[in-house]
């Protein structure tokens, strides 16, 4: 069976979703690494999932969305946050590679500096998407 690296947006709403999907991989015999938020991590591994939390400075760059005046300042403000992530994300999923040696990445759709890092590795990869996505793809 495959041993599968998955990274996570660090959020609940991206959580679930993926985290369902991994857990029935790892009911069919794969095993399993996710980087997600640290709150969730006890929880994941209760449910037989290899678990670490991403850089807690992924963590720490939060957006305030809720401030924006319209829904041009809301795209704004998200847009900052995923933008700083990114530059963290691409040496924390770089790690994670090296120390997992996975035969597969899956790369939550916000985590486009992990995208990128997973794009420039040789390890065959996908993006899990927990929201419809807006781009069409093959």
């Amino acid at each position: 069976m495959a041993v599968i690296l998955a990274y996570g947006s660090p959020t609940l709403g991206h959580l679930y979703p993926l985290g369902a999907l991994l857990r029935e991989l790892a009911r069919r015999g794969h095993r399993i690494h996710w980087r997600t938020t640290a709150t969730e991590v006890a929880t994941m591994r209760g449910i037989g999932i290899h678990t670490e939390a991403v850089d807690p400075r992924i963590e720490a760059i939060t957006g305030q969305d809720w401030l924006a005046h319209n829904a041009l300042g809301v795209l704004k403000r998200s847009i900052d946050v995923l933008c700083r992530r990114a530059v963290i994300e691409v040496d924390d999923l770089r790690c994670a590679i090296a120390r997992v040696k996975p035969d597969a990445v899956i790369v939550d759709a916000n985590c486009w500096g992990a995208m990128s890092m997973a794009e420039a590795s040789n390890v065959p990869w996908l993006v899990f998407s927990p929201f419809t996505p807006y781009l069409r793809s093959r």
